[in-house]
């Protein structure tokens, strides 16, 4: 919420998926804004947040793997009138930011995950980003998990920070290793 106006920013699934699937991907970024919390109208995202149409994009691994593209889970926070984002795609991270006074938009690039990545916890990518941001000094932390393998089955639990959401420390060790590997 920021002045007069709800902000809604959020996953969708690709409308061609099986409903009965546990496989289903996100398939694009969705934002939203309403006067009233209840009636939302929806806004235009810069295309690189919107929707990648038939959802059957592969993202290929250097390991020679390929794996279904998805764009999706979104976090943020608001700083000075800003929403910052950070959003996955495939096993990738990348951040945006939105100016709530202009309704500028402003995408990093590249992707933002190589301090992540660089780690044992996080070999083969990062999933499920969640960010944390201190407004008074603007700094970040940012929870995601990490693939072990590459299977994409053994999973771990690891932080980072960062001042800038591009450049970000992170540590050797996880929060929790090979958690998550039998779901």
């Amino acid at each position: 919420f920021y002045g007069t106006t709800w902000h809604l920013i959020f996953s969708m699934a690709d409308e061609k998926q099986d409903s009965s699937s546990t496989n289903n991907l996100a398939a694009g970024i969705g934002y939203a804004t309403s006067t009233d919390g209840v009636r939302f109208t929806p806004q235009q995202l810069p295309t690189a947040l919107g929707d990648f149409g038939d959802g059957d994009a592969e993202w290929h691994e250097p390991d020679g793997g390929a794996q279904t593209l998805s764009l999706g889970m979104p976090s943020v926070a608001l700083v000075n009138r800003t929403l910052r984002l950070v959003y996955q795609v495939s096993t990738r991270l990348y951040a945006a930011k939105l100016d709530l006074d202009t309704g500028f938009w402003r995408l990093w690039d590249p992707e933002v995950t190589t301090g992540f990545t660089g780690q044992s916890w996080a070999t083969y990518g990062v999933f499920s980003p969640a960010l944390l941001c201190d407004g008074a000094t603007e700094s970040y932390e940012l929870t995601v998990g990490g693939y072990t393998d590459s299977t994409y089955t053994v999973r771990a639990l690891g932080t980072g920070s960062s001042e800038d959401l591009v450049s970000w420390t992170t540590p050797a060790e996880a929060l929790m290793d090979g958690v998550f590997a039998d779901m």
